[in-house]
């Protein structure tokens, strides 16, 4: 027989057990007990996230908003401002997330009450885990944080503001696509997340494509479609300049 509280688990020989999910979700006093434990802030949003994004809801545009008490108190003790399952202090970290083993579903933005951008999990149903990437161990890019200006309404800003250029399919390491129809999409560009410091030239990057009907040429309306990593500079196309791209 098994017990659980805030403050662990023990079991009927009062053997106390140790636990890492259990230290991080488990007690009343989340995420700042986490915290008191020396624990990471990122394997703490991590933890919660990737747990909360196998959870299935009966009214899916509710997977949005259930967590808001939960990830204020989150964004609350790390100092920090975000939205959607990402964080402003760890933007470049927390947009590297990715399907698990089965495609994720887009949740019809007709049903949205404020659309979730597509750069956020929490805009699709199906379970996500995050790259493995500590954060010193990566330049990360100079994006244009939604949560660094507001829309009149007073809200962070929905979009993504980064530089998008082309790139060759033939060249990444490996390439997660959100959706299944995302992989024969031909106007597909890429935003650079990251760069490794330590390995050469290992490059982690958004995979976008244009809203609607515009083409890649014509349009600096984009969302997301993807996620990937890749090693060396020959993963971008040559002859192709990099663009301002608004990233919804």
């Amino acid at each position: 027989m098994y017990w659980q509280c805030g403050n662990g688990i023990r079991c009927e020989t009062f053997t106390k057990l140790q636990n890492l999910s259990a230290d991080i979700l488990g007690s009343p006093d989340f995420p700042q007990s986490a915290l008191d434990k020396g624990i990471s802030p990122t394997r703490i949003y991590k933890a919660l996230y990737e747990r909360y994004s196998q959870l299935l809801f009966a009214y899916a545009p509710d997977r949005a908003h259930a967590i808001t008490s939960l990830e204020t108190k989150l964004l609350r003790a790390m100092d920090t401002t975000g939205c959607f399952g990402v964080l402003e202090k760890f933007l470049g970290q927390s947009l590297l997330w990715r399907r698990e083993r089965e495609p994720l579903e887009r949740i019809g933005s007709s049903l949205q009450t404020r659309r979730v951008p597509s750069w956020s999990w929490m805009a699709y149903v199906g379970s996500i885990s995050y790259f493995d990437v500590a954060m010193d161990d990566v330049d990360w890019a100079d994006l244009d944080s939604p949560f660094q200006s507001e829309s009149y309404l007073g809200e962070p800003r929905n979009s993504i503001i980064a530089s998008a250029q082309g790139f060759d399919r033939e060249k990444v390491v490996e390439l997660f696509y959100d959706l299944n129809v995302n992989t024969d999409r031909s106007d597909q560009a890429c935003v650079v997340i990251g760069t490794a410091k330590q390995r050469s030239k290992v490059f982690y990057l958004m995979i976008v494509a244009p809203i609607g009907e515009l083409t890649a040429a014509e349009g600096e309306r984009m969302e997301r479609i993807g996620i990937s990593f890749a090693q060396g500079d020959e993963v971008f196309l040559s002859g192709t300049m990099k663009r301002r791209i608004e990233i919804w």
